[in-house]
């Protein structure tokens, strides 16, 4: 049974207190995985066998290789960014095969081969009591607050039918599917998205400001191997 993302909100989000000083409309993330060093590991005290996360070469060329062998883990970038500021991301993958057992509706089949975070800082200005008192209580235990929301690319193994799927474990995650199934794997695929646009559709509201970047592949309780590669991920400023 797959309890990443679960865990994922309920861990303190040791990246959101890992803050880099970057000036205003100048905040920007241009990741081309020449090294790990702006990453952070996120490994989940369930699973005995986390995600391996490594640079590889190709075509003159770095790419960050994620390996998961019955097992998940995730890494998390360094920095923070103003949403508002810098709401396009953009990157470019590609994954060896689908996790067959996959199931985006299911805990147990809560597992991708690659999936990207957007984790956004908690505001309690923009919550009401009963999250204001559950996040207050996660806070005690674990130190910090958990993200305020997150939004999750992902690559599933098959078709969906929606644009938008709640996380099987919490509300605060929106799952956006958008490579599906193995018709098109060792292909590279490159997308570009609006992340505030994209919490509007998918919350149904504004986001809060900060947000930061996470990567995870998880393949725990598939009794499968995945493996996936991240050619770049860049985050900045909206341009005509």
């Amino acid at each position: 049974m797959s309890t990443t993302s679960s865990r994922w909100l309920l861990l303190p989000a040791i990246a959101l207190t890992a803050v880099v000083a970057v000036a205003g409309s100048d905040a920007l993330i241009y990741e081309e995985f020449t090294s790990l060093r702006d990453w952070a590991d996120l490994e989940f005290r369930n699973i005995d066998q986390p995600s391996k996360y490594s640079i590889e070469r190709e075509n003159d060329k770095s790419l960050l290789f994620i390996e998961s062998d019955d097992g998940g883990s995730g890494i998390v970038h360094s920095r923070q960014f103003n949403v508002y500021q810098n709401p396009i991301i953009e990157w470019r993958w590609r994954i060896e095969d689908i996790i067959s057992s996959g199931d985006l509706s299911t805990r147990d089949g809560d597992t991708y081969p690659v999936r990207i975070y957007v984790n956004f800082e908690y505001d309690p200005d923009l919550v009401g009591l009963g999250t204001r008192i559950r996040y207050g209580v996660i806070r005690r235990i674990y130190g910090e607050y958990p993200p305020h929301a997150s939004l999750l690319y992902i690559w599933s193994n098959r078709t969906w039918q929606k644009k938008w799927y709640d996380s099987p474990f919490t509300s605060r995650a929106r799952m956006l599917p958008i490579d599906q199934g193995a018709a098109e794997r060792m292909q590279w695929k490159e997308h570009r998205r609006n992340m505030v646009e994209d919490y509007r559709e998918a919350f149904g509201e504004d986001p809060p400001e900060t947000a930061q970047l996470a990567i995870m592949g998880d393949a725990y309780g598939s009794g499968e191997i995945s493996r996936a590669w991240i050619d770049f991920i860049r985050v900045g400023p909206a341009t005509d």
